[in-house]
């Protein structure tokens, strides 16, 4: 029972550490890429089990990255996370978001893929939510999504998929309000040796709520009744 206090005392510390000294995050933006140039556009390794590069023979339709196991530096899970690029991190509060991208398994066995978020740096863990599979379809193009509110409880956010990773982590809320760049991450199976992965379409967007509609079609309403008046 002293440990378990302890732990969650912890937590609530670095919680209330992490509000006095992220100050106000840069705003997170509509963001997509297709990767039709000749680089990944920015985007980087995950972990340094990981290689990213640009690839122009495969894509969904166009050129797509890839990422590949490298064993001999450890084994960490593979795939992509957006680097610097700053539509996809920072504060993703004040709407609800859809992030969507495709993905190719091609070489290896793969147990999972997560959308993740981590807070602020990488001296911080973070929030993952689990892609439904099957991982096992070599050469085809798969669309996953993930819709959140990044406003939500802590348990409100793993009714919805998310999972808490262990410490140091913050709340789902103060994540999502200073997020450490967007990452894409691919589970491998622990007796795979040979791992390979193609992305593309990876498209990032706000997702009007429900009052925000009925405003957009009020007012476009209201422009077509004026027009109808003067026509007339």
């Amino acid at each position: 029972m002293k440990s378990s206090h302890s732990a969650a005392l912890g937590m609530a510390l670095i919680g209330a550490l992490a509000g006095l000294v992220a100050g106000t995050a840069q705003a997170a933006s509509a963001y997509s890429q297709t990767w039709s140039g000749a680089s990944t556009e920015g985007w980087e390794a995950n972990t340094i089990s990981s290689v990213v590069v640009f690839d122009g023979g495969v894509g969904n339709p166009a050129g797509s990255i890839a990422t590949r196991f490298d064993g001999t530096v450890a084994e960490f899970d593979i795939g992509f996370t957006s680097g610097s690029i700053a539509e996809t991190s920072g504060s993703f509060a004040g709407s609800q978001w859809k992030v969507s991208f495709d993905l190719q398994p091609n070489v290896g066995k793969f147990d999972n893929v997560w959308l993740r978020y981590r807070y602020q740096d990488a001296t911080f863990n973070g929030w993952r939510h689990a892609m439904s599979g099957p991982f096992d379809l070599y050469g085809i193009w798969t669309n996953y999504s993930v819709a959140f509110d990044p406003s939500w409880s802590d348990a409100q956010a793993m009714a919805n998929g998310w999972v808490q990773e262990a410490g140091p982590v913050v709340s789902f809320a103060q994540t999502m309000g200073n997020a450490y760049k967007t990452e894409v991450r691919l589970g491998l199976d622990l007796n795979t040796t040979s791992a390979l992965a193609h992305m593309d379409n990876f498209i990032q967007t706000p997702v009007p709520e429900p009052e925000t509609w009925a405003l957009m079609l009020g007012g476009l309403l209201a422009v077509s009744a004026l027009a109808r008046r003067r026509s007339s």
